[in-house]
């Protein structure tokens, strides 16, 4: 997994520089109610709390910049309309 920018950290309970970091890519997907998954690239890793409940984790999207913003607002809202057929149509 790749780490994150260190400077996007909260304090220095955050990151732990001993922690290896993996070649394996952490991947967030996200998707609204029935609709499809979209891929919005990889997490960085920036560091974790241990003494939070819940555990609390930091994450940089990586890929941002790539993002086909107005690509994932027409699938997302497209899902919202679809959504919003279903219900009125079990009514």
């Amino acid at each position: 997994m790749k780490r994150g920018d260190e400077r996007l950290k909260f304090d220095e309970t955050y990151y732990d520089k001993e922690c290896e970091a993996t070649e394996q890519p952490l991947l967030l997907f996200l998707r609204h109610t029935q609709g499809p998954y979209i891929y919005c690239g990889r997490r960085g890793y920036l560091g974790h709390r241990p003494a939070s409940k819940p555990l609390e984790f930091r994450w940089q999207l990586l890929d941002v910049n790539s993002l086909q913003w107005e690509k994932i607002r027409g699938l997302i809202a497209s899902s919202e309309t679809a959504s919003s057929t279903i219900i009125a149509d079990r009514k």
